[in-house]
C-alpha cells in the first residue's frame, strides 16, 4: 500500500491539492490506513485552529495601548525630534476678583499654555477621598483647528522618570491622574516629531490663613483647592 507525506497531508488537509491526487488519498483513507488516518486528523485540527485566529481581534483599548507603547520607546529615525517648551498664557488663580467680591472658592485649576502654534488647556481638579488629582486637557493647533491632534502620546514626568502615560482622543483631549509632586511635566509627542513640554505650575499653603496660594515657580506643589485632609475613625 502506497503511504502519503506529511506535507501531502497538510495540503490535503487545506483542500489544496489536486483534483485527481485528492481522489487518490480518500481513497487511501478509505481503504483503512490507520497511520494516514491520525495524519490527516492532525493536520485538519491544527487548520482549524488556525482559521479560528482569523477571526480573532483584539480590543480596542489593547491596540491602543501597544500603539502607545511603541511610540514612546521608539528610536527616533532621521532627523531629530524639535522640542518646544509651553508658556503659560492663563491661570485662574492669577484673576483679579469681581468688584465687591471679597473671596470666592475655587475647586480646580484651569491653566492655558502656548507653544507656538499649539494651545494646551489643563484642569487640574482634586479627587474626593484620594491623595492624587485629575489632570484634563486638550491639544489644538491655533493654525488649524480643524486638525485635531488625535492619538498622540501625553506622559507626565517627574524627576526624569515617567509617572503617568495615555493618549489623547479624535478631539485632541487627555486625562490622567497623579499624585502630587515636584518637578511635574507634560510632554505631548506629536506625529511630525514635535514634543511639546509643559511645566505644570505650584500651588502652596499658606499655613497661618489655611489658604492656597499660587507661587511663581513652574511646579506643582502640596495640595490643591477643594481637597480635605482624611481622618481616621476610631472602630
Amino acid at each position: 500500500m502506497q503511504h502519503f507525506t506529511l506535507e501531502e497531508w497538510a495540503d490535503f488537509a487545506r483542500d489544496i491539492v489536486e483534483r485527481g491526487k485528492g481522489t487518490a488519498m480518500k481513497g487511501h483513507l478509505e481503504a483503512g490506513c490507520a497511520s494516514c488516518t491520525a495524519a490527516v486528523s492532525l493536520w485538519q485540527r491544527v487548520h482549524t485552529m488556525a482559521r479560528r485566529e482569523l477571526d480573532y481581534g483584539p480590543p480596542d483599548s489593547a491596540v491602543r495601548n501597544s500603539k502607545a507603547t511603541f511610540a514612546l520607546h521608539i528610536a527616533s529615525q532621521g532627523r531629530r525630534n524639535s522640542a518646544l517648551r509651553a508658556k503659560l498664557l492663563l491661570d485662574n488663580f492669577l484673576q483679579p476678583q469681581l468688584a465687591g467680591v471679597r473671596s470666592s472658592e475655587i475647586t480646580a485649576r484651569q491653566l492655558l499654555y502656548g507653544a507656538g502654534d499649539y494651545h494646551i488647556d489643563i484642569r487640574i481638579e482634586p479627587q474626593e477621598d484620594s491623595d492624587k488629582v485629575a489632570l484634563v486637557g486638550q491639544v489644538l493647533n491655533a493654525a488649524d483647528v480643524e486638525n485635531y491632534i488625535d492619538q498622540a502620546p501625553v506622559i507626565l514626568f517627574q524627576a526624569g522618570r515617567v509617572r503617568e502615560e495615555s493618549l489623547t482622543n479624535c478631539l485632541g483631549e487627555f486625562r490622567l491622574e497623579c499624585e502630587l509632586a515636584s518637578g511635574l511635566q507634560l510632554r505631548i509627542r506629536l506625529r511630525h516629531g514635535t514634543e511639546l513640554r509643559v511645566p505644570l505650575v505650584e500651588l502652596t499653603l499658606d499655613e497661618d490663613e489655611n489658604k492656597l496660594q499660587p507661587s511663581e515657580s513652574i511646579e506643582i506643589k502640596h495640595i490643591l483647592p477643594g481637597r480635605k485632609k482624611r481622618t481616621r475613625t476610631k472602630g
